[in-house]
């Protein structure tokens, strides 16, 4: 009977939206058991989201890179193996077909000693090694997947991803209010932004809260302003990825310190220095 496989796509991969899920290339299929007949559904992780990219069915054992050129209309990835489509089994390629957490917190895959689930850090977080390389699904959870694959149109996940907007609206900081003081008001939209595309590490020292203190630390960083926002002098259109970055408490306090603080670029060095340092003493 066919088995069916997840492949995890890195983020870097690159697809084109609507193209056929036709071809994928890795190292571990031989030896995780995949050959003629079996499903394989490629996954990416696109700024913390999971996505499924797409399914096909092999229509054959991994092939060579060499084989796969022969038999593919464009020249595929450098890769030890590559599994090849049956004709009409390729699904068309999406990067919004995101996968529901209910749907993730049910995908089960066969390991040596029984049935595992996806390793999550926190209650909406996965561990982003949970996917990595090829691993056998259940049946039961390879039909979930499908049936994403078979839906119309991606499933409405803005009560999943609560924190996920579009990477290209405009967000308008510095808008003043009357408090004891005028404050210069940082746009919360804008600060999701820069944590979704970024992640929650802090980009100077690496430091990442839910790594020390679990669930009370998870999703919890500070957002720098590359520019200050006082010398702007009224409302601007702030870019969530040019101009925010995360960074800890610790290092955005130094970030802010002395008459001409350093950038977020020299603080780093500021930082590797010392760190290297400390390791050769």
């Amino acid at each position: 009977m066919p088995s069916s496989f997840t492949h995890y796509w890195p983020e870097t991969t690159h697809f084109t939206e609507g193209d056929p899920f036709d071809h994928t290339a890795g190292n571990r299929f031989s030896r995780s058991g995949l050959t003629t007949g079996d499903r394989v559904f490629g996954i990416s992780v696109r700024r913390g989201v999971p996505i499924l990219v797409g399914r096909l069915v092999a229509v054959s054992p991994p092939v060579t890179y060499d084989q796969a050129c022969k038999m593919l209309p464009y020249e595929p990835w450098e890769a030890d193996e590559h599994i090849i489509a049956a004709p009409g089994t390729a699904s068309k390629q999406s990067e919004s077909r995101q996968i529901p957490l209910e749907i993730l917190r049910q995908l089960r895959f066969h390991s040596p000693g029984g049935e595992t689930a996806l390793k999550f850090v926190s209650k909406t977080r996965l561990d982003q090694q949970t996917f990595r390389g090829v691993r056998r699904l259940t049946d039961e959870s390879a039909d979930l997947l499908e049936s994403l694959i078979e839906s119309p149109s991606a499933p409405d996940l803005s009560p999943t991803y609560p924190d996920e907007i579009d990477a290209n609206e405009p967000y308008l900081e510095g808008a003043r209010r009357s408090v004891t003081v005028n404050a210069y008001e940082r746009d919360p939209a804008a600060r999701s932004a820069c944590i979704q595309h970024y992640g929650c590490s802090c980009f100077v020292c690496g430091f990442d809260f839910v790594d020390y203190y679990g669930d009370l630390g998870d999703g919890f960083i500070h957002v720098h302003h590359r520019r200050p926002i006082a010398e702007c002098r009224g409302e601007y259109v702030v870019d969530p990825i040019a101009d925010l970055i995360p960074v800890c408490p610790n290092c955005h306090a130094m970030l802010h310190r002395g008459t001409t603080p350093p950038s977020v670029e020299e603080l780093s060095k500021i930082y590797d220095e010392q760190s290297a340092g400390d390791n050769g003493s």
